[in-house]
């Protein structure tokens, strides 16, 4: 009876070893997505609540997913692990990273045709220079991720994704990954298009006016002009951004299927 408790103490022990050890791997798999270099404006929440996300995620997907890894307990198994898992983390995160890059990206180009690039502060929280566009560009995006929820979506996905490539996992990339951020960029300039080209009409008319009446002071005249048309163009764009936005966030949970070798 004595040797009976014993096997079944040190058979729970086995799997809450195996259940952290792999809660473990899932989080490391999270780690750039929510921690080191959250998505949007997950930036601003605080590391500690950040953590504690990606903690409670990784704890949920572990209970609903069973495996083996008694092999990674020994040696540098443990750790090439954790380290693999870290880089498929990164590497999911990268097509959302580049969606917001572009959308960070292109409000700057617009800010530099509107005249708003010199509103650019210095934002504390991520460290870097904001215009006023980009972060616009850059919430509607994270609006449009939670309006159509791509959230769960993203979720389902990377629970899914375990199953395809299980932690612990050896993992082969592909080089398609590397067309994700020059499809991303595209897809982003081609949502925006329609502003940038009003712009640079707008720009093409000053000029040809300018060209006209050389005596007149077409900066200073147009340059409220330009702020006016700008602002118009910004509220119709936000009324039909949404479903393109959508697309994009779409683009880049799909993109998944490309980053690694079946």
């Amino acid at each position: 009876m004595g040797l009976k408790s014993g096997d079944q103490r040190e058979h729970e022990d086995t799997c809450m070893l195996s259940f952290l050890l792999q809660t473990s791997l899932i989080g490391f798999r999270l780690l750039p997505i929510f921690v080191v270099t959250p998505i949007a404006s997950m930036q601003r929440v605080p590391i500690t609540v950040r953590i504690l996300i990606t903690l409670a995620i990784a704890m949920t997907l572990s209970k609903s997913y069973s495996a083996d890894h008694q092999a990674l307990l020994n040696g540098y198994a443990l750790v090439f692990a954790f380290g693999g898992e870290l880089l498929i983390g990164i590497s999911l995160a990268f097509s959302f990273h580049a969606a917001t890059a572009a959308m960070q990206t292109l409000g700057q180009l617009i800010d530099l045709q509107i005249g708003f690039s010199a509103g650019s502060v210095f934002d504390p929280n991520t460290e870097q220079t904001i215009s006023p566009t980009g972060e616009l560009l850059t919430l509607m995006l994270l609006v449009s991720l939670v309006s159509f929820n791509v959230h769960h979506d993203l979720l389902i996905g990377f629970a899914k994704f375990l199953t395809i490539l299980p932690p612990g996992s050896a993992v082969i990339w592909s080089e398609n990954w590397l067309l994700i951020l020059g499809s991303q960029f595209t897809l982003g300039f081609i949502i925006v298009s329609p502003i940038i080209l009003t712009l640079w009409f707008t720009d093409i008319t000053l000029a040809f006016i300018s060209k006209s009446l050389p005596q007149a002071q077409v900066y200073f005249v147009g340059l409220p002009v330009k702020v006016m048309i700008g602002i118009l163009v910004l509220a119709w764009f936000s009324n039909q951004a949404a479903e393109p936005l959508y697309r994009l966030l779409q683009a880049s949970l799909n993109s998944w299927a490309m980053m690694f070798v079946p």
